[in-house]
């Protein structure tokens, strides 16, 4: 069948604020949840580990919302998608390209009760760099992290900020950020994975709507946009189902082209320095190296989060012509 895309997003905006994009994730695992189905996907653990887990209620569900920027474990959770599909439940699977490849490697047939979602994957960043970045902030900032934000929107959609919560206080911070999007904390099979086209492998595929000002400017509150890519019958069937709590434009996938919706990330010449420098120095040494962790680039990061909460980044950008 012919793909078909649409920018997306949920008509609850507090549905939207909890999620990384327009929330549609949400509204389409609500059908599976309706219909006594359960929902896999990625979740951060109380150690602040991102692993998948298993949810059954729209509360463990919730956990599943937004993007991790980092490795998932899946641990035992094909086998237990497996004993689910074989009890005669509705299965929905989501994850990278990768992990729904590998759960459906996994279990070779029988897959008419799985429904699946991947996400338009940049690359899977290393936990070990997580990790470190996490005990840096505690240093910094002398107490223990109680909570994690891998994008957080209080500085607007659009802009990309990690947050965590350190003694009842909001600290913020874009260098964990930095590094991921110059591609020196992705894992070396990420530079050529084989899902980074159009060929998707998922009935559903989801993304952030970049490039929506282009054509849709109308569209975008900041406060989230979906891009969704409909690869199947079953996909389709469910999409419409879930419509009702979305607002919906159907578009030209061309005009919302992501680099990983062509090729790989590009691995970077001097990535095996910045191992060299993660292995022996640790997070703060690669975050003034790689990381903009140096004077320009915290005003840089300063002016973008003041933009993002007076909601002006868009009419700067339009008038600076970027």
């Amino acid at each position: 069948m012919q793909q078909k895309a649409y920018i997306v997003k949920h008509k609850d905006t507090e549905v939207r604020m909890a999620s990384r994009s327009g929330g549609v994730f949400t509204a389409v695992s609500d059908i599976v949840l309706m219909e006594k189905g359960v929902v896999y996907g990625c979740a951060v653990n109380e150690q602040f580990q991102a692993e998948h887990i298993r949810a059954a209620s729209k509360e463990e569900r919730n956990q599943l919302r937004g993007s991790k920027y980092v490795q998932s474990s899946v641990g035992n959770c094909y086998k237990k998608v497996r004993d689910d599909l074989a009890s005669g439940q509705q299965v929905l699977f989501s994850g990278t390209g990768c992990q729904v490849a590998g759960v459906k490697s996994y279990l070779g047939g029988g897959l008419e009760n799985l429904l699946t979602i991947d996400i338009v994957c940049h690359g899977v960043p290393s936990p070990a760099v997580w990790k470190s970045f996490l005990e840096w902030m505690e240093n910094k900032y002398r107490g223990k992290v109680s909570s994690v934000n891998f994008r957080d929107k209080r500085y607007g959609w659009m802009a990309h900020f990690e947050s965590v919560i350190i003694k009842g206080r909001i600290r913020v911070a874009d260098y964990y950020r930095a590094i991921f999007y110059k591609h020196f904390s992705l894992r070396p099979c990420c530079f050529k994975c084989p899902y980074a086209n159009t060929n998707r492998i998922s009935d559903i595929t989801i993304a952030d709507a970049w490039g929506v000002d282009r054509k849709h400017s109308f569209f975008n509150d900041d406060k989230g946009v979906s891009l969704v890519i409909l690869n199947t019958e079953k996909g389709i069937s469910y999409f419409e189902r879930a419509k009702e709590k979305l607002e919906v434009i159907e578009v030209q996938l061309d005009e919302y082209m992501q680099p990983n919706l062509r090729n790989s990330s590009n691995c970077p010449e001097d990535r095996a320095r910045f191992w060299n420098d993660f292995v022996e120095r640790g997070f703060e040494c690669v975050s003034y190296k790689y990381g903009d962790n140096t004077l320009k680039g915290n005003v840089k990061s300063i002016i973008k989060r003041i933009l993002g909460r007076t909601r002006l980044t868009r009419l700067v950008k339009k008038c600076i012509g970027k």
